[in-house]
């Protein structure tokens, strides 16, 4: 296995990390204004909450679809890396809400089941996931021109 077959993974369960976190963001922003909700809507809570669910979210799709890139993934993989993301973020949230103010944690977590919140990260992820799953089960050939064929590879 050259360097580059063993980069490729890496850079495309990179990529659809990037594309997880910019599909949960804008999600997020439309249904917030669509539904006039806020994201997490408990007062004094701040951001961090917010931040670390997303971040362990990411975490945790990328993971599932790295440990998965070795055996050739379907779109089953790109359903269970969704399905992971989602929990995973609604856990990290309820959690940070626990410790940052504790009375809100159920509050919080039931407002981003039943607004979508989680529903939209889950389809974020399966999005992600199926983009990346499509990157790894493309030809690992580098594009070539014509002219830039060796005459040994023929």
């Amino acid at each position: 296995m050259t360097d580059t077959n063993r980069a490729r993974p890496l850079v495309y369960t990179g990529l659809g990390a990037v594309v997880f976190v910019a599909l949960v963001i804008a999600g997020f922003g439309g249904l917030s204004y669509a539904t006039d909700t806020e994201v997490i809507a408990a007062p004094g809570l701040g951001p961090l909450p917010g931040v670390i669910g997303i971040a362990a979210a990411t975490i945790a799709l990328a993971g599932t679809l790295l440990s998965r890139s070795l055996n050739r993934p379907g779109l089953g993989t790109a359903a269970l890396a969704g399905l992971f993301a989602a929990a995973v973020h609604l856990l990290a949230v309820t959690v940070a809400a626990l410790f940052t103010l504790p009375g809100t944690a159920a509050g919080v977590a039931s407002h981003l089941v039943l607004s979508g919140y989680s529903v939209l990260v889950f389809l974020a992820g399966i999005v992600a996931g199926a983009l990346t799953v499509v990157g790894f089960r493309s030809g690992s050939g580098t594009p070539q021109w014509p002219w830039e064929k060796h005459d040994d590879d023929e």
